[in-house]
């Protein structure tokens, strides 16, 4: 019998997603997304000028930086930072705008669970808002193991209970074949749990793109392929 989880949620389903583009004016592009009640707003500035011992001759220079709800970034933040940084350098045509600069600032707003994944598709969503081009963008999702069961798009209590999370950015064109972006461990997973946490992070994916779809059909159309 599967376990039951506070919100009464199946141990595979997600929570509801939300978005808002264009909410920063001062931004060249920006969105909120929305988990369930976790909820991140990114801004994007740029492509722009550049200091030259930052400019990269054959492609634009990437920014990421992280805003914790208080305080200020610690480690955590930073490796989330970078985690970030090496899935968005990954999908932004960047060679289009060579000697330039774009800034993703990332905003946590609030917090109850799977906030790195949540990012990641608020990340998404503000540069396709800024026009940035990308040759596909990222969806993500986080899964829990937790009492011998593995649980998707976990809550914060359900993360601090679990023996291990796994977070994982995929590519919105390649979900079939399983192209992993980037992932985000912590605690501790056996190889079998790691391959499980994919599957498992796969399906919850392709119902993140889904939502992308509906959401940017108009808009965005010509990010999301089919």
């Amino acid at each position: 019998m599967s376990m039951s989880r506070p919100d009464g949620r199946a141990i595979h389903d997600l929570r509801e997603s939300k978005a808002e583009v264009g909410v920063l004016a001062s931004s060249d592009g920006s969105a909120r997304f929305y988990q369930g009640e976790t909820s991140v707003l990114v801004s994007v500035q740029g492509p722009g000028s550049v200091g030259p011992r930052s400019e990269l001759p054959t492609r634009a220079t990437l920014e990421v930086f992280w805003q914790p709800k208080t305080g200020i970034a610690g480690l955590r933040e930073r490796a989330w930072e970078q985690r970030i940084h090496h899935a968005l350098n990954s999908i932004i045509l960047g060679d289009e705008f060579p000697r330039t600069r774009i800034i993703v600032t990332l905003q946590e707003m609030s917090n109850d669970g799977s906030l790195f994944a949540c990012a990641l598709n608020a990340a998404s969503l503000a540069l396709m808002d800024a026009g940035i081009p990308m040759r596909e963008c990222v969806a993500a999702v986080e899964v829990a193991f937790s009492k011998g069961e593995l649980i998707l798009d976990p809550l914060s209590s359900e993360q601090k209970g679990a023996d291990g999370t796994l977070s994982v950015g995929m590519s919105s064109t390649n979900l079939e074949e399983g192209l992993v972006l980037v992932t985000h461990a912590e605690g501790a997973l056996a190889p079998k749990q790691f391959d499980a946490g994919l599957q498992a992070a796969r399906e919850g994916c392709k119902n993140i793109i889904t939502f992308f779809r509906s959401f940017a059909e108009r808009r965005f159309a010509r990010f999301i392929q089919t």
